[in-house]
């Protein structure tokens, strides 16, 4: 999967024309959107990913930082115990719960894709939908 740099992605609106925030902010007054109504984003298959070359821009959330603390705690765990000290954790061998695999590291981060635009469907007038795709 190719990734999207930032650079790509502030070019995307003028570019492609994808969707920017006073797009949105539009697209909300219009259809007079309520501010409690939820957003939905259109879910896509992942062979626009695998093989239409879509790009996605890469964000280090919360399960790539989860990885890395308990990277951190595993490696302090092996030194609390190489020092004799009562173990904080119950696993035989901490070490295996150490991740250093970079292409693993990558896919624990966050994947983003440009929206398209919002689409406005009279049945479900309290939710703002963002398609991924026309």
């Amino acid at each position: 999967m190719r990734k999207l740099t930032k650079e790509e992605i502030l070019e995307y609106p003028t570019k492609y024309h994808y969707c920017t925030v006073g797009d949105l902010k539009k697209h909300i007054e219009k259809y007079n959107i309520p501010d409690t109504a939820p957003v939905v984003v259109q879910r896509i298959e992942d062979v626009y990913y695998e093989k239409h070359g879509w790009s996605s821009y890469l964000k280090e959330g919360e399960m790539f930082h989860n990885t890395i603390n308990m990277n951190e705690n595993m490696k302090e765990e092996i030194v609390r115990r190489e020092q004799g000290e009562k173990p904080k954790y119950s696993m035989d061998n901490p070490s295996k719960y150490i991740v250093e695999d970079e292409d693993f590291l990558n896919d624990m981060k966050d994947q983003y894709s440009p929206v398209w635009c919002a689409v406005f469907y009279k049945d479900d007038e309290n939710i703002l939908f963002l398609d991924l795709h026309y």
